[in-house]
């Protein structure tokens, strides 16, 4: 599982790493978590400005940015969520800026997500580990873990 999400998380290939988050998180975790919903949140930023952190024409993972319709989707996808499940976060100061994302015509530009462009990870105020062991019931082990930091591929490894 951690692989999968590691290498759909890589690549920037969103379809398959919610595939994979939803088939391997418990919906119970990610709707009842507050680290999980906030996880989640910065995922769906990651993924939606993947392609901008890239320049247009070149080789993204397994994708190449070809005209405005690979952003227009990740964009479109990404307002989908602020729309649905992301709504719970929206008078969350700490998230209130991201509602505004899909709406800017030049997020790289914008001063608001300056710092998403500056790094090759997601900025989050602390990352987080997601830890599937099935020898351990998912009351006995915490499935979402805090380490400072950033997100980036290296806080998808579990602590075995």
């Amino acid at each position: 599982m951690q692989r999968d999400l590691i290498a759909a998380f890589d690549s920037g290939d969103q379809k398959a790493f919610f595939a994979s988050w939803e088939e391997h998180v418990p919906s119970s975790l990610r709707d009842g978590d507050t680290l999980a919903r906030k996880l989640e949140f910065y995922l769906h930023i990651h993924f939606a400005i993947y392609l901008l952190k890239h320049s247009v024409g070149r080789p993204v993972g397994r994708f190449v940015l070809r005209d405005k319709e690979d952003l227009d989707e990740r964009i479109s996808y990404f307002k989908t969520y602020l729309e649905t499940k992301g709504a719970a976060l929206s008078q969350t100061t700490e998230f209130l800026p991201f509602y505004a994302l899909p709406f800017v015509p030049n997020p790289r530009a914008h001063p608001s997500f300056k710092e998403l462009f500056q790094t090759q990870c997601v900025a989050v105020p602390s990352s987080f580990i997601v830890q599937q062991n099935s020898s351990v019931t998912p009351e006995e082990q915490p499935a979402i873990r805090r380490s400072g930091g950033r997100l980036t591929r290296d806080s998808w490894l579990a602590v075995e």
